[in-house]
């Protein structure tokens, strides 16, 4: 399993996770800021764009990724779990207090007591493993929520606490049963996705649970189980790579052709099928051979900066009317903050021991 393949400077995980943040960014720009042009070309990019959706790639790489953390960190839990704080609250906490300066500065705190225990319940939980509470208290500023896209840093979170003890379970038994495991877990959640709506009504018990790696797992289950298999399947994306890349871009462009709606994280059996053929285009694209002057990416992490600031960077311009030039502020802001975040707050913290 230990190959060259899978040191930092040997794949292109880092760009993966940077073009699937680039893609979140891209689609939320693009729905809530004043669109560039409307051209036929430009509509048909952004179909065939969606069929690339950044949160599932960014489940997939973790999938895989966390999974030989944990078995690298020598079933150390307090190593795996240090290591998994120093690389998300950091970060996290930079883009939490950038969001809090912004809503004071909008004029959004109130000093009523029941305002101010809505403040703090909303705090504490973007400080802790619940970044998609929004009360209702924010209704009224730009977007209606500090930071939408928090909710599926949640979901990881919840992936991080779980791996150890699942891991830990199957560790003892052979593949074989590691991966009837993960496929039988990942069934299990994507038949729950499917169907939670028919039994919950939606308030804030039904965003615990949708907002849950019970309702996400299947995506990390992918991920999981390519890692399991990696010394099977890893000539097939070295040998195959560029095949199985344009097997799917060629897919892609067909769907987007056609018309045909992917609902990006609901569980169908359409759905099934393209989650499957990104995964392979996923892993077939990073482990493509690597040249020299990719090293710089691969080495830093911008992803994770971009995917935190760009939607209250969005909120900062709508709350502004700062619309004329509203696509050129958005991604000049969003390439800045993402910078300032790895070097200043995400890299630093990730050296300290």
């Amino acid at each position: 399993m230990q190959t060259d393949l899978l040191q930092p400077n040997q794949n292109h995980f880092n760009l993966l996770r940077l073009i699937a943040a680039i893609q979140v960014a891209f689609f939320h720009a693009d729905a809530l800021l004043p669109q560039l042009v409307n051209w036929p070309l430009v509509t048909f990019l952004k179909k065939a764009l969606w069929y690339f959706p950044g949160v599932n790639i960014f489940y997939f790489i973790s999938g895989f990724l966390i999974w030989r953390s944990f078995e690298q960190s020598g079933n150390n839990l307090k190593l795996f779990y240090l290591k998994r704080v120093k690389r998300i609250y950091p970060g996290l906490y930079g883009a939490l207090i950038f969001t809090v300066i912004c809503l004071y500065i909008a004029g959004q705190f109130n000093v009523e007591p029941r305002f101010y225990e809505k403040i703090v319940r909303w705090f504490i939980a973007q400080l802790t493993l619940m970044q998609y509470y929004a009360p209702k208290i924010f209704q009224h500023y730009a977007t209606g929520i500090p930071n939408g896209p928090l909710w599926s840093v949640a979901v990881e979170l919840q992936f991080y606490l779980l791996v150890p003890f699942l891991y830990r379970l199957l560790k003892s038994k052979s593949l074989a049963f590691k991966n009837v495991v993960i496929i039988l877990m990942s069934i299990i959640t994507f038949v729950f996705n499917h169907y939670q709506e028919y039994f919950m009504e939606f308030n804030y018990r039904f965003q615990v649970v949708y907002f849950s790696v019970l309702n996400f797992f299947h995506f990390f289950g992918i991920g999981i189980l390519i890692y399991l298999n990696f010394s099977i399947l890893k000539d097939a994306f070295v040998k195959n790579g560029k095949r199985l890349i344009l097997l799917y871009t060629f897919f892609a462009i067909l769907c987007a052709q056609r018309n045909i709606v992917l609902n990006t994280y609901e569980a169908e059996s359409f759905t099934l099928v393209v989650n499957l053929l990104l995964a392979l285009f996923v892993f077939s694209v990073a482990f493509l051979p690597i040249k020299k002057q990719g090293y710089f990416i691969q080495l830093n992490d911008f992803s994770y900066g971009l995917y935190l600031y760009h939607v209250p960077i969005i909120n900062v311009i709508l709350t502004y009317g700062l619309v004329s030039h509203a696509n050129a502020i958005f991604w000049a802001a969003a390439i800045t903050f993402a910078i300032v975040s790895w070097y200043i707050i995400e890299k630093p913290f990730l050296k300290r021991k």
